[in-house]
């Protein structure tokens, strides 16, 4: 889970920057790994479709948000 950590950070990163397609980029690789750690109903999965789909919704692509 330190690599989804990271990934989520890295995610971050790119929304304050404003580079939101690398952010979608990080944020969908911290996903994968934690719905395969912690599987789809676990809180922390939540967060993280939380993230993308916020990403998605600043790049302005609301249907994927």
């Amino acid at each position: 889970l330190e690599t989804a950590s990271t990934y989520d950070n890295l995610g971050k990163a790119y929304i304050h920057k404003g580079d939101y397609n690398k952010a979608i980029e990080y944020y969908e690789r911290c996903l994968t790994i934690i719905v395969k750690t912690l599987g789809p109903g676990h809180p922390d999965t939540a967060f993280a479709y939380n993230n993308l789909g916020n990403a998605f919704n600043n790049k302005g692509d609301y249907d994927k948000a």
